[in-house]
């Protein structure tokens, strides 16, 4: 399943409660369609899971709760927020990054930053730094405005 591997890539690179949680979505899939592992990546995922409970302890645990909550698509879009390679313009609509967007979304639905923060894994503060980058960006300056541009905009 690829987001058991991508979590698993995670893990090894050191990154446990992403990969965690991504792991953890991965076996809540499994759980809900049957589908089983194959010998060695059974023993992969083993492997991943005991070096998260080890290292982190109780914040794996949550971790795994978190990531077992996860619908396929959130599971994907929290994936997706990956670092690569710009390519999108410098301001309006297609310059937000997949995880902007998704901030953009939650306020306009009246979320606080805590809210939002919760939904998507990241701190308050990284919810107010990706408020300003998209208030820059949509060249508004309150939430109103935000929430009236993301409305005309469907």
């Amino acid at each position: 399943m690829a987001v058991e591997t991508l979590g698993g890539l995670l893990i090894r690179e050191g990154q446990l409660a992403e990969g965690g949680r991504l792991l953890a979505a991965g076996q809540t899939f499994r759980a809900e369609t049957g589908q089983g592992r194959l010998p060695g990546d059974q023993q992969r995922f083993d492997e991943d899971v005991r070096l998260g409970e080890e290292v982190l302890g109780p914040e794996w645990e949550q971790a795994w709760a978190e990531g077992s909550a996860l619908t396929p698509v959130e599971a994907v879009a929290y994936a997706r927020r990956a670092r690569g390679t710009r390519k999108r313009p410098a301001t309006g609509w297609d310059s937000l990054t997949p995880t902007e967007l998704q901030v953009v979304e939650l306020a306009a639905q009246g979320l606080t930053n805590p809210e939002i923060g919760k939904r998507l894994f990241i701190g308050r503060g990284t919810v107010k730094t990706h408020l300003s980058h998209v208030f820059a960006k949509l060249n508004v300056s309150s939430r109103a405005e935000l929430a009236a541009a993301a409305s005309r905009r469907g």
